[in-house]
């Protein structure tokens, strides 16, 4: 099962239901995706065994639960933040679970709203891009 099959099933928080309804039929281009499975977090980055689709999906839905908890918080989070959450989560995706994702993703909300952003996802991105052979 993707985080696609999910948006029928309407599980999990009030915020991650109203962003699922905002994003159900929007989708990233390849470069894109291709920009994201670049980043890494030390050692952790987005596999090729996330679909295009899940990836794309996910993307979405993070921005948006961010987007809508930094509105709660009257403050911008910015693009580059986005993208190492995702990363992050995305990789709890792809290496444990559906369940333990949406654990760590209300948990990271949640800790946002509290808190504020998390250092880890305060700095600068390290892109890595490979040259076609």
């Amino acid at each position: 099962m993707g985080f696609f099959d999910l948006f029928d099933k309407s599980d999990g928080t009030k915020l991650r239901e109203e962003v699922a309804s905002k994003i159900k039929e929007e989708m990233l281009d390849s470069n894109s995706l291709k920009i994201i499975r670049s980043v890494s977090i030390g050692d952790i980055s987005v596999s090729q065994k996330v679909s295009d689709q899940d990836l794309s999906v996910a993307y979405l839905f993070i921005k948006e639960c961010f987007r809508e908890a930094a509105k709660k918080r009257n403050e911008k989070i910015d693009d580059n933040a986005i993208l190492l959450i995702v990363v992050y989560l995305v990789s709890i995706y792809q290496d444990i679970g559906l369940d333990d994702y949406f654990n760590a993703l209300d948990e990271e909300l949640d800790n946002y709203l509290k808190h504020g952003l998390d250092p880890k996802f305060d700095k600068p991105m390290e892109i890595f891009v490979t040259q076609p052979k």
